[in-house]
């Protein structure tokens, strides 16, 4: 179906948007509006069909591919050629008729199917678009009625049969009495306030601002529900909302003008109820700005619907810009307009997308330079690549990617130096205590961790892609017969362990040994240092004490793998897991986007969820009874 689009596109023609169309719908929608607002436009019909893609003519349709798309017509007749058994309980229904609905293909054979009949109802003086089964009209009273009635009579023949008490005509109001007059025999609903169209909305100001504000109050509903969920598992909550919640008002905004300010029910329950219960705090003017950028700008995607609303509306006016002039215009429709519409609402995708990094660009900007030197720190750290990973991962308990409320509060914490209420003033080892103190404290063994689940992590990752021999902790050969040659500084204690070693990652056959460190990159040590200068200087300090050694002892290569607490790879770990990643896209027929994805949420979620063990983990032992000297018989 997918190469042959263009195919099914210029046989459904102009008018028929719902055939793979980029930007159809929303095209649709902004061409009827237009048409609507011009003087010499009376009103809108809105044509609905009863059971219109069950109900097509199956034969016919299949008739008109042979002769209009033979390219399509074999395929459409082994799918749609013979009746088909639906399998419904233990019932057996033979399926005769119409397009199956869930078949990939069923949509392209709809819109061949009665692109006959569209071209057949053309002929009058109206304006029309569709989108599958959805007929829409515009023009003066009188040629809206020629049109109904030929699409009545005409219609039944491809399998389209118009259910007037569903049809709605929407008229300016001094058409009114004229259109109830005309149209009082047909049982078409006649208004002047308007209607729901396609998902939005088209008719009065008035109209358009209930529409709107009646699915607004049904989103704040929603999101009161979300609140109420966020109290116990705000993680769930937060991926709701930026996986499900936030894009369905995302097509309302796209299709219907100013209506920003009637989402400002639902910023306020944002700002002052989701944002509370996902943070543990109330929020300032600032830290909402930086709330709404996207995560691999430090933010969390929590857009303000009030602010997004006109930038959508824009966008999608510009980006279907090509399709509206063609449908309002006496173009023909070939294939070489219909390549030439794809290429130019792809291009304008593309010029909007930029347009809208460029605006988050300038955003950060400004917040950046509001931040003191600590919060542009924790700023420069979220935006690494990876750091964020977590945050954009499904939020599932078997993959151990689902964290409870206190963990997601103190994620939360840590990301945008927020106040940790109840963390101990004394650390066990006698200093005072702060959030950089427990993550940079040995004491209770949690720095070790840390380092131990990395390793683990990437041992698993390495062997996964196909590294042979993976193994952890591989004590190092004797160095004595080359302490001569080797540099003073190289780490020659008998004692020494490489964390990771495999065979042929680099090249086959290769030893390949890795020594990973975990950094906190807020140490006070640290605080001045860019994270790339310091992760570069602890892979220097790595090489300089075990890549001679490994070379000329063992053999093989030697690659230092520098993590930060905050999620912070270092250039070589990076190459690593690109090359990890390239191995197992070969191995397991994985796309390579997916498969880095998957590999830093992993990364990511060891590195988090130990070093939340760090700030409330118990540092002093424990002492337990022993049940050496215990009486089971009392």
């Amino acid at each position: 179906m997918r190469s042959q689009k263009q195919e099914i596109q210029v046989t459904a023609g102009k008018f028929q948007l719902a055939a793979g169309t980029n930007g159809g719908c929303e095209a649709a929608i902004h061409a009827l509006n237009d048409k609507f607002s011009s003087p010499e436009c009376q009103g809108v019909l809105l044509l609905d069909a009863r059971n219109a893609f069950n109900s097509l003519n199956r034969k016919l349709a299949l008739y008109h591919s042979s002769v209009v798309c033979p390219i399509m017509n074999t395929f459409f007749t082994n799918l749609y050629g013979s009746p088909r058994d639906l399998y419904t309980g233990g019932n057996i229904l033979s399926s005769e008729e119409g397009a199956t609905q869930g078949c990939p293909s069923s949509m392209g054979l709809y819109c061949v199917g009665i692109a006959p009949l569209i071209d057949l109802v053309e002929q009058h003086d109206t304006f029309q678009a569709w989108f599958a089964d959805d007929g829409n009209a515009a023009g003066t009273i009188s040629n809206l009625l020629d049109w109904y009635e030929d699409v009545y009579i005409n219609g039944a023949s491809f399998g389209y049969h118009v259910n007037p008490g569903k049809s709605i005509l929407i008229v300016k109001p001094e058409y009114y009495d004229e259109a109830i007059n005309l149209f009082k025999d047909t049982g078409v609903t006649v208004t002047k306030r308007g209607a729901r169209h396609l998902g939005a909305v088209i008719g009065s100001e008035e109209f358009r601002n209930e529409y709107i504000m009646d699915l607004v109050a049904g989103w704040a509903d929603s999101l009161k529900n979300l609140v109420s969920i966020g109290r116990t598992h705000p993680h769930l909550a937060y991926s709701n909302f930026t996986r499900n919640l936030k894009f369905k008002w995302g097509y309302v905004q796209r299709t219907v003008p100013d209506i920003g300010t009637l989402f400002k029910p639902l910023e306020d329950i944002i700002r002052h109820e989701l944002i509370p219960v996902l943070l543990g705090t109330h929020v300032n003017d600032q830290q909402r700005c930086l709330l709404a950028l996207p995560v691999r700008m430090g933010g969390l995607g929590l857009d303000n619907p009030v602010e997004t609303a006109n930038h959508a509306y824009t966008h999608s006016r510009f980006c279907t810009e090509p399709l509206v002039n063609h449908l309002l215009s006496e173009e023909i429709h070939d294939h070489a307009v219909v390549a030439r519409l794809d290429k130019a609402v792809s291009e304008k995708i593309t010029e909007c997308e930029l347009a809208t990094k460029t605006r988050h660009q300038a955003n950060f900007k400004i917040i950046h330079t509001m931040m003191d030197s600590y919060g542009q720190r924790l700023l420069a750290l979220n935006t690494e690549p990876g750091a964020s990973s977590w945050l954009t991962a499904r939020p599932i308990d078997s993959l151990g990617y689902e964290l409870t409320k206190q963990e997601f509060h103190d994620a939360m914490r840590l990301r945008f130096g927020l106040h940790f209420p109840d963390l101990n003033l004394r650390c066990a080892c006698g200093k005072d205590n702060d959030v950089n103190h427990a993550l940079s404290c040995a004491k209770g063994g949690y720095t070790i961790m840390r380092h131990d689940k990395i390793r683990d992590a990437t041992a698993e990752i390495l062997s996964y892609a196909g590294v042979k021999g993976v193994e952890t902790e591989r004590l190092l050969q004797p160095c004595d017969d080359f302490a001569e040659r080797l540099p003073h500084w190289t780490n020659q204690d008998r004692d020494a362990r490489m964390d990771i070693v495999g065979t042929g990652l680099w090249q086959p056959e290769q030893l390949n040994f890795f020594d990973v460190r975990v950094v906190h990159a807020n140490s006070a040590s640290y605080l001045s240092t860019p994270p790339t200068s310091l992760y570069r200087d602890h892979e220097q300090r790595k090489k300089r004490s075990y890549m001679r050694r490994v070379q000329m002892v063992e053999g093989g290569s030697f690659t230092p793998l520098i993590m930060s607490t905050t999620g912070g790879l270092g250039d070589e770990f990076m190459k690593t897991l690109k090359k990890a990643a390239s191995r197992i896209e070969e191995k397991h027929g994985e796309r390579y986007p997916e498969v880095m994805a998957t590999i830093k949420q992993k990364l990511r979620f060891s590195i988090l969820r130990s070093t939340l063990r760090s700030l409330r983990g118990c540092r002093v032992p424990i002492k337990t009874p022993t049940l050496d000297n215990f009486d089971f018989n009392l």
